[in-house]
């Protein structure tokens, strides 16, 4: 109801700006026509694939965490005291709150004179394909009704313009990213489109042609 009494306000402001108006029109719109078809169609899951790897993972982080001397490998008190009280390492970097640090870059640094510490970035890296991708995915398709998930994607969530969605960064893990495929039938492809951003506003400009040689032709 504020939408739709909102509505009548907002279109006569942009009735007064034409090209914001084209924009929203031309661009916004649909886009987010876009994205909503994408999330009602929903992202196929190989789910024997999976279960394979979700089971490979809590194998790999329970054999990581067994070689961790903490009681919990989760908690960043425990591991900071390992390295800095127990092991007598250097701190070479600190929270805001003044706490030693045992985030990523730190880690890798420490782990140049104790190899040792290279064990909580084997921890965490299966852990966090655990808690982030795996376990999260197999929720969402016991709910499912159809064997896909259907995140819900943002396009106004982010200051920068980039859309969002539940998955705050795509998985990195090749292995994760095997679980979303293609139904029987189907492929999915992957394409890098170099400078993909100027080449469709040189494509707009010359007034969106359909062949290279309409293109060629109207100077583009």
């Amino acid at each position: 109801a504020a939408t739709m009494a909102l509505r009548g306000i907002l279109i006569d402001r942009l009735r007064q700006e034409p090209r914001t108006l084209r924009y929203l029109q031309e661009h916004l719109m649909p886009g987010l026509r876009t994205l909503a078809e994408i999330s009602v169609r929903g992202i196929y899951v190989e789910q024997s694939t999976l279960d394979s790897i979700t089971e490979s993972a809590k194998q790999d982080a329970g054999r990581a965490a067994a070689l961790l001397p903490v009681e919990n490998p989760n908690s960043q008190p425990q591991i900071a005291k390992w390295l800095y009280e127990d092991a007598k390492l250097p701190v070479p970097k600190r929270t805001p709150g003044g706490a030693p640090c045992t985030d990523e870059e730190t880690i890798h640094r420490l782990a140049r004179t104790f190899p040792q510490a290279k064990q909580v970035i084997d921890y965490r890296k299966h852990a966090k394909n655990l808690s982030a991708y795996l376990l999260p995915t197999r929720g969402w398709l016991n709910a499912s009704t159809d064997g896909r998930i259907h995140p819900e994607i943002r396009a106004e969530g982010t200051e920068t313009g980039r859309i969002s969605s539940r998955f705050h960064t795509v998985p990195r893990d090749p292995d994760v990213r095997s679980i979303y495929s293609a139904p029987p039938g189907r492929a999915l492809i992957q394409v890098d489109a170099s400078q993909i951003e100027a080449r469709l506003v040189a494509w707009t400009a010359a007034g969106k042609p359909e062949t290279a040689a309409a293109a060629t032709a109207s100077g583009g």
